[in-house]
């Protein structure tokens, strides 16, 4: 069975290596033919009968468009000027002044060798898209954040670093049309550290969600990055349960705020973008966080 796949694949390779020989002795022999692809310099280029400019035009051509012309450049049968002969289509054939048309090929300047006209690569290159600014380009992402999560509790002040993960929206058309916001939805299961530390006497279970919405004004803006600071609304949720002795307690809390912050993001591969941010949260206690995500345009 093995050998009987080898045999398979060697007749796959000798039938594509064949196809692609072939392939390239076509190409090479079409090029051997003398003509060659040009792209109209001019809107309203005159296509004439015969190879002189008192000849009857038959047909007009747009800038930019792609025509099959000679390599060959032929004078003038009355001896002004230099014209390419010229296929449109089927019905339209005729000549073309040479400084109307800008060729594919061009010959080099010590030999008579020819390659690529740069010019007509630069005119047929299709056009970048326009992209909009980065500020005013919705994106949707993942993100990673260390919260320094502080609260009170029984008159103390607990805090500790804790990685939460969650969901970016960068961009207008969240709430309004044309305002730029940052949204964050950041969610842990784990408590923060400084209850099992510093409280209870079992593990302590649940969960808690932080979630800011903020206006972005850039004070830096390029094309493809931005730097920015932030000023927002924040609310945290938490709901946990805590084991103190042989007491179990429920501990919820919905706390309201303001958040400031700055960030920067960049956008690559005219689709993809990368965020970080520093922000500041104040409400019923006061602490920091460090955000890092990755999304897309969409």
């Amino acid at each position: 069975m093995i050998k009987f796949f080898r045999i398979v694949l060697l007749i796959i390779l000798v039938v594509t290596a064949t196809l692609v020989t072939a392939q390239e002795k076509k190409r090479k022999s079409k090029t051997r033919i003398g003509s060659q692809v040009g792209a109209v310099r001019n809107s309203g280029a005159a296509v004439y009968k015969n190879r002189s400019f008192d000849s009857d035009p038959i047909a007009y051509l747009e800038e930019g468009q792609k025509v099959k012309i000679s390599r060959k450049k032929y004078k003038a049968s009355d001896g002004f000027g230099l014209f390419y002969k010229i296929v449109v289509n089927k019905k339209i054939k005729g000549y073309i002044s040479d400084v109307e048309v800008v060729p594919q090929f061009t010959k080099t300047k010590y030999s008579k060798k020819i390659k690529e006209n740069p010019d007509f690569e630069e005119m047929t290159k299709k056009p970048e898209e326009e992209q909009e600014p980065m500020l005013f380009t919705r994106y949707f992402g993942l993100q990673l954040a260390m919260i320094d999560y502080t609260e009170k509790f029984a008159d103390k002040t607990l805090n500790s670093q804790t990685l939460m993960y969650g969901l970016k929206l960068s961009g207008p058309g969240y709430l309004l049309e044309q305002v730029p916001l940052d949204i964050d939805v950041l969610l842990s299961m784990t408590p923060p550290a400084y209850y099992d530390e510093r409280l209870a006497t079992a593990p302590t279970t649940g969960f808690f969600l932080v979630s800011n919405i903020g206006l972005k004004v850039p004070f830096i803006d390029t094309p493809h990055s931005i730097i920015y600071y932030s000023l927002g609304l924040t609310g945290s949720y938490t709901n946990f349960t805590l084991t103190i002795g042989s007491t179990n307690l429920d501990v919820q809390e919905f706390k309201i705020g303001a958040v400031g912050g700055l960030g920067a993001a960049m956008r690559f591969s005219r689709k993809y973008f990368m965020q970080v941010d520093w922000k500041y949260y104040y409400e019923k206690t006061q602490y920091m966080g460090y955000n890092a995500s990755f999304g897309f345009k969409y």
